[in-house]
Order: structure tokens, then C-alpha cells, then sequence
């Protein structure tokens, strides 16, 4: 996809498209009965399919709302400008739609396959809220960064930060659930680093004859991309809590994990879409 011109009126455009879902969000959470809640609510039944999607759009209580409000700029931030960075609005526009609309939808499919299985047909639940689409943004964040290590260097070095990164994350979730770090997933992780790094500086075009020349781009590189995984660390952290039950609200981080697998495997489906 050829890069929109990045003038003020289309940032002013983009702006308004990332604003436009909270308003949304607010008015059916404060101005709608809780009696109109509970008929577009998931209750893992498909009688009622649209309840698939609107679910997405209903909350458990103010805090819910908030904290998916709070997740929700963040990824949609980051994405952005990610974009940006690699001239990739029109990819964002179209995955910023397949988000909103076909992620959720994705994911409490998902879930429901999964809980049924686990649990049985009769289950007596119900899912709601926005932080499905949230963590498909986290999965958007994490091809978009791919995406922009593509533009400069092999896909080799892809894979290896693509394994990296995945390593860091689990090695995050190890953490956050058990209270331990694992010494395999460390020594993976820093295999990861070394494979990816050395592979950045054999691709580098600046050539082996110069090294010191030749680390300055990479270790730019690699600042950034440090920071953006930062990010996405704190990102996940926000997805995935120690503490599951929280004022009366469990968090369903199975749901979470499937909405960042569909959303990044939607944003890879839209990076190959051509030019309409």
C-alpha cells in the first residue's frame, strides 16, 4: 500500500478517526439503561449472533470502561505511529476498521470454542467490553514493529526479532503469573538478541570494513525498537494482571491472548491487501 501524504488535514483526520470510538463508548455505558446492556452482552449462546459484536461495547462498570478507555490509547497511539513512521496510513486505516468490527467478533467465536470445550455447552457467563479490541491493537503494535524492521533490513532479521520479542513477552507472563524467571527463556531471549543484532550488522550496507560506522544506524535501530517493545511490555502488563478478579469483574485473559492473535494475524492479512 503506497503511503498517504501526511498533511495537517489528514493527521487532523486521523486524530478524528482514533477519538471517534470513545464518545461511543461513553454514551451507551452512562446514557443507556442497564436493563439495554443485557440484551447485546455475549452470553455464549449464538442464537443471537450480533451480540458477538456488540458485546465489544458494553462494560461492567466505570472502571472497566476506563481501563479499556486507557489500554485502548495507548495501542491505538502506538499503532499510529507506527504507520506514520513507514508512510503505512492507509494500512492503518483499513486495520483500524478490521478491529473494530471483525476482531471481536474473531475472538468471542474463539472464546466460545474454547470454553464450551473446557467447560461444557451449559456455561452460565457472560462477556462484555472493549479490551478485546484493545489487545488486537497490542497485535497490530507487534507486526507494525515487524513491519518497520522489514523496511531496512532482511527478512531473516524479522524472524529472529520476531522471536526475540515473543520471548520477552513470555518471559513477562512467566513473571507476572508464577513470580519466577525462567533461565531457559533469559538464555533464549539473549540467543534472540545476538542472532538478531549480528544479523542487522551482516545486512548493514556500511560494510565490514568500517565497523564503528557500521554499529551508529543499528544501535539507532535498535533504540528504537527497545522502546517500542517497552511499550508493548507495559502494554501487556495492562492486558494481563496478576489479580484476575477485581471488583467483581473477572478478566478473561484467554480472551485477551486470542484478540492479540487475531489482531495480529488481521494486520498481517491487510499489510498484503493491494491498492484499491
Amino acid at each position: 500500500m503506497p503511503p498517504l501524504t501526511h498533511t495537517k488535514t489528514n493527521l487532523a483526520r486521523d486524530v478524528a478517526l482514533l477519538l471517534a470510538p470513545v464518545p461511543l463508548l461513553l454514551a451507551l455505558h452512562f446514557l443507556t439503561p442497564q436493563s439495554i446492556h443485557s440484551q447485546f452482552v455475549f452470553t455464549f449462546d449464538l442464537s443471537e449472533p450480533w451480540r458477538l459484536l456488540t458485546a465489544a461495547y458494553f462494560h461492567n462498570s466505570d472502571s472497566h470502561l476506563y481501563n479499556n478507555l486507557g489500554g485502548y490509547a495507548v495501542g491505538a497511539l502506538l499503532t499510529w505511529m507506527l504507520c506514520l513512521r513507514m508512510g503505512e496510513r492507509r494500512w492503518f486505516h483499513v486495520t483500524f476498521a478490521a478491529l473494530l468490527l471483525a476482531v471481536p467478533v474473531l475472538t468471542q467465536l474463539s472464546t466460545f470454542a474454547v470454553f464450551t470445550h473446557q467447560f461444557g455447552p451449559d456455561l452460565q457467563t457472560t462477556s462484555r467490553g472493549f479490551s478485546g479490541v484493545v489487545s488486537g491493537f497490542g497485535g497490530f503494535a507487534f507486526v507494525a514493529l515487524l513491519a518497520l524492521i522489514s523496511t531496512a533490513y532482511s527478512r531473516t532479521v524479522v524472524w529472529y526479532s520476531g522471536f526475540l520479542i515473543v520471548l520477552v513477552f513470555l518471559n513477562e507472563l512467566l513473571v507476572i503469573y508464577t513470580g519466577t524467571v525462567s533461565p531457559t527463556v533469559i538464555g533464549l531471549t539473549g540467543l534472540g538478541a545476538v542472532l538478531s543484532v549480528g544479523e542487522m550488522y551482516r545486512q548493514s550496507d556500511v560494510g565490514f570494513e568500517r565497523p564503528r560506522e557500521a554499529w551508529k544506524p543499528i544501535a539507532i535501530d535498535a533504540m528504537n525498537v527497545v522502546l517500542i517493545v517497552a511499550l508493548l511490555v507495559i502494554y501487556v502488563y495492562m492486558l494481563f494482571p496478576s489479580t484476575i478478579v477485581s471488583d467483581g469483574t473477572t478478566t478473561n485473559i484467554y480472551a485477551h491472548a486470542l484478540a492479540m492473535v487475531w489482531g495480529g494475524l488481521v494486520a498481517a492479512a491487510t499489510y498484503q491487501l493491494p491498492t484499491i
